[in-house]
């Protein structure tokens, strides 16, 4: 989990707690169909020769995904087999998992830095944020009462 994501700790909890054990499962904000970009301007740019598709498998948007532990395992021992491409996400959850036939359930996320209103609603578990000020404050807001 990264630093710039605010997380509701009681519905987290509640989440994980119903996650299948057996299943070679990543929960998290899962990217789908999304083109390799070939600009080389952008910050994700990827050449042909580092990555020849014209579409990234299906992958784990950061800041934040959970597995199992036998995922986790099966993910790293594929790590040493499968050729590293720059763009972590990508790579780590996306290639990495689509070689050990990994799934993809969505652990409910707003990636909207700047409408909190799903966040605070209780419709995502997670909240993307940019400003410093923001982590402490959505804390405070969701979390205040389980420090009481």
């Amino acid at each position: 989990m990264d630093d710039d994501l605010a997380w509701k700790v009681d519905l987290m909890f509640d989440y994980l707690s119903k996650i299948d054990t057996a299943a070679n499962i990543l929960y998290c904000l899962p990217v789908k169909y999304e083109p390799a970009t070939r600009d080389v301007r952008k910050q994700m740019y990827v050449s042909k020769d580092e990555y020849p598709y014209k579409f990234f498998p299906e992958y784990c948007l950061s800041p934040i995904y959970a597995a199992t532990p036998s995922t986790v395992a099966q993910l790293a021992y594929a790590t040493n087999t499968i050729p590293l491409v720059w763009l972590d996400d990508v790579w780590s959850n996306g290639i990495v998992a689509a070689e050990i036939g990994a799934k993809f359930r969505l652990l409910p996320s707003n990636p909207d830095h700047e409408n909190f209103e799903p966040f605070l609603n209780g419709s995502a578990i997670t909240q993307f944020f940019k400003a410093k000020e923001d982590g402490p404050m959505l804390f405070e807001l969701v979390n205040g009462q389980l420090l009481s």
